[in-house]
């Protein structure tokens, strides 16, 4: 009489292959997860700072078209007169754009617009006292020192904000009682 003989669990090689295999999978899913997880993260902050470069060029817009005089201080700070004895301040420091509403020596409101840290933001004061720009460049990763030179007018920096106004578009004219 023959016997067949069943194997009933799996050998000890078909096990450490199966180990073997699915480690493997765990290890790349990972490394897939982690990577999308930080794209997300930076698509997030990409879009914070388009969302305030928005609302930086927003009121600054409505700031000078309702002004009657700007002036441009020492190339970082543009001061508007506005007509109902308010003045706006916008600051530019490395990492952000401040605007300050005062009215004579009282602060009326203060808010800050973040800048991407490798960037830089430039007053274009060539239309001064009429019309003002205000272009916010999109920095490199690289740093000062190994980023390349711009050699000639067709290396353009990316630009993630540029903005033109006229002063006094708006204004609301003073009425005075004779």
């Amino acid at each position: 009489m023959i016997r067949k003989r069943y194997r009933r669990g799996a050998s000890l090689i078909e096990l450490s292959v199966v180990i073997s295999v699915s480690s493997l999978l765990l290890v790349v899913s990972a490394g897939w997860i982690h990577q999308s997880m930080k794209f997300g993260s930076v698509v997030r902050s990409r879009q914070n700072l388009h969302h305030s470069l928005l609302r930086l060029g927003s009121q600054l817009r409505e700031d000078v078209q309702q002004g009657e005089a700007m002036d441009l201080l020492d190339e970082s700070k543009l001061v508007i007169r506005m007509n109902n004895k308010l003045t706006a301040t916008f600051a530019i420091s490395p990492e952000r754009v401040t605007r300050i509403v005062t009215e004579g020596e009282r602060v009326i409101s203060q808010e800050s617009y973040s800048l991407d840290p490798t960037g830089e933001a430039v007053w274009d004061a060539s239309g001064l006292p009429t019309s003002i720009t205000l272009t916010i460049f999109r920095g490199s990763r690289l740093s000062q020192v190994t980023r390349p030179k711009l050699e000639s007018k067709s290396d353009v920096r990316p630009i993630d904000l540029h903005v033109r106004t006229t002063v006094g578009r708006f204004a609301v004219p003073v009425v005075s009682a004779p």
